[in-house]
């Protein structure tokens, strides 16, 4: 988007091309139900990678998986979705779930999936609640951010 919010000339926003291609997924997948939690992502793609990565900051470390499509051969830069797992899930789980490296693959995003560990929360669980985690710069908000701008 430009400075007034409006999307670059010649391209929809992200909302819109997330849309379109959330639409198409659906439409090929209905009736297929939801992978299990123990069903791995779908075959990648010739040209793009589901990359294992380590982010260290000043607030700790996080494991995440990264989805590159193979539009980001071409060089040009590609937005990034950053989805959050549930509790008791992990990266490969919830992109099996959601299939959303396929959804990203056709709207020609990255996907970065950060991983919660089980010594920052026995459930695996987002610490959203805790208050040291509810502030810009500080806890998990550090690290997602962390992993955000080392991605971009």
């Amino acid at each position: 988007p430009d400075a007034g919010g409006e999307p670059a000339q010649g391209r929809p926003d992200l909302a819109t091309t997330l849309a379109g291609a959330l639409r198409g997924i659906g439409a090929r997948h209905a009736g297929r139900g939801a992978p299990g939690a123990d069903a791995a992502p779908e075959p990648l793609p010739a040209g793009a990678r589901f990359e294992e990565r380590l982010h260290r900051g000043a607030t700790g470390v996080r494991p995440y998986r990264l989805y590159v499509p193979r539009a980001a051969a071409d060089g040009q830069a590609l937005p990034l979705l950053v989805m959050l797992h549930g509790c008791t899930q992990g990266a490969l789980d919830f992109a099996a779930g959601t299939r959303m490296n396929a959804l990203a693959e056709e709207a020609g995003i990255l996907v970065a999936y950060p991983e919660q560990t089980q010594a920052a929360n026995a459930q695996r669980c987002w610490n959203w609640f805790s208050p040291a985690d509810q502030q810009r710069g500080a806890g998990e908000p550090a690290l997602i951010a962390g992993i955000a701008a080392e991605v971009m």
